[in-house]
């Protein structure tokens, strides 16, 4: 309930968005939307660099990263690469 009521806010109060908050922010660091990201985007890689991950985390990470690619190695397209143009081009025709 409280989460709806901060959203409501944000609807009689624009300035409480996200988007409302960057423009801000940008304006009083008279920044370009360019420069504004770039300046988040280090921020964010340095905060990311300095953080420790628990080894058990890492683990399940890798494991879960190991799982995804053998799926994906797994998979067997049996749609050749003409059959697949063909379907394409015909379903924008039949449209």
């Amino acid at each position: 309930m409280a989460s709806c009521q901060l959203q409501q806010h944000k609807i009689q109060d624009v300035s409480l968005t996200p988007s409302a908050q960057i423009l801000a922010a940008m304006a009083a660091k008279k920044m370009s939307y360019h420069e504004f990201i770039l300046a988040k985007t280090q921020q964010y890689h340095e905060y990311f660099a300095r953080a420790v991950i628990d080894p058990q985390q890492q683990q399940h990470l890798d494991n879960l990263a190991a799982q995804s690619h053998q799926a994906a190695l797994n998979i067997t397209d049996t749609l050749g690469f003409d059959d697949f143009l063909a379907r394409y081009i015909s379903s924008y025709k039949a449209g």
